[in-house]
């Protein structure tokens, strides 16, 4: 199995809500977001996976992932940040659905543990926002044991 499934679910869950969100299509870090270019933007960010169970065929997992959201335009940051909550908050709870989930083998679980609004340096009330997903997952179901 693939951890890939993490980013595309996490990917198509923000594009249902908002189809002119882009990725920023960075590994680790999302510092590199340019300020000319980043309305709309989002980085997506996994790799820490802790293992709550196993046994000699699977494993379960809970992966953290953070979304972090960009947004510039408004005319005030009191605006900017409305908007940018209530977008960050249908994303969440878009994640949290179970019928979005439900059909797959491989995730199990979604939690958004926290959502944070940060201030970007720069002068058009830019602001970014990071949303902090609990995935339980699944490895192994798929595999074939007979050797």
């Amino acid at each position: 199995m693939s951890f890939k499934p993490i980013r595309t679910f996490l990917t198509d869950r923000l594009v249902e809500i908002d189809s002119d969100f882009t990725v920023f299509d960075n590994g680790f870090t999302s510092d590199q977001v340019g300020s000319d270019n980043f309305n709309k933007r989002f980085h997506i960010f996994y790799g820490n996976v802790t293992t709550t169970a196993s046994n000699q065929n699977t494993t379960s997992d809970v992966v953290t992932s953070t979304v972090t959201l960009f947004f510039s335009g408004s005319r005030s940051s009191a605006d900017e940040l409305d908007e940018a909550m209530d977008i960050a908050n249908k994303y969440r709870i878009n994640c949290l659905r179970r019928t979005k989930y439900a059909g797959q083998t491989f995730i199990k679980n979604v939690v958004c543990q926290s959502i944070e609004a940060i201030p970007l340096d720069t002068n058009d009330n830019a602001i970014s926002i990071k949303l902090t997903f609990n995935i339980s997952i699944i490895f192994g179901t798929g595999v074939d044991l007979n050797c």
